[in-house]
């Protein structure tokens, strides 16, 4: 004989469930994501901080660091890469060491 059991439902199951619609938003922000990675393709950059010695790593669009690299200003060139990682390209510290020397 098959055993019924309930489900219990909290509030907190409640919340975690995604409707059909919101599956599909997601997926497609993900499909989004992905043709804008393709269209813009990302360089990996490493650099380690002249201050403290700290080797940091992160990507920045490949166009936008080949723009800065010919003359562009890095903010308008990569606006999309934080201020830390663009101060470590332009100054070669890191934004621990840029913030103590405040």
């Amino acid at each position: 004989m098959s055993e019924h059991r309930e489900e219990t439902i909290t509030p907190q199951d409640e919340k975690r469930r995604m409707t059909a619609a919101e599956v599909q938003e997601r997926r497609d922000e993900g499909f989004r994501r992905m043709a804008e990675e393709l269209r813009n393709p990302m360089t990996r950059v490493q650099r380690r901080c002249i201050s403290c010695g700290m080797v940091v790593e992160f990507e920045v669009p490949e166009e936008g660091f080949k723009e800065w690299k010919a003359g562009e200003l890095i903010q308008n060139a990569m606006p999309e890469v934080g201020e830390d990682e663009r101060e470590l390209l332009i100054s070669g510290i890191c934004g621990q060491c840029f913030d103590r020397m405040r």
